[in-house]
């Protein structure tokens, strides 16, 4: 078999339709929904009725969500030059610090 293959880009035409075009996004992906079918309720006999009253193997999915992924996601969207912007939802700690006269130059060696 040959083929003539290359990666889609923006601007493609759309391959069902005359006038559509392919638009590029980016994303970050923090999780995925798996298909299962009925591999898993076959072993474990999980049934539901049909509308016929016939017994019939449950379709299954499953989803998982990265921890980690999130994480990377927040920083990813929340930084700047000198590090991380953590959301205050997801912060490992909440501090709030306020300065008291920040005009005030503080000389380091003196405290």
């Amino acid at each position: 078999m040959f083929a003539d293959l290359r990666l889609a880009i923006a601007g493609d035409p759309c391959p069902r339709c005359e006038h559509g075009r392919l638009e590029a996004h980016r994303g970050i992906e923090v999780g995925q929904v798996f298909y299962l079918g009925t591999k898993y309720s076959v072993a474990m006999g999980a049934t539901y009725l049909d509308a016929e009253g016939r017994e019939r193997p449950i379709e299954m999915g499953c989803y998982g969500i990265g921890m980690s992924r999130l994480v990377a996601a927040a920083i990813e969207q929340n930084h700047d030059a000198n590090g991380i912007i953590w959301p205050f939802s997801v912060a490992p700690f909440q501090v709030l610090l306020l300065p008291i006269n920040y005009k005030d130059q503080v000389d380091s060696r003196s405290h």
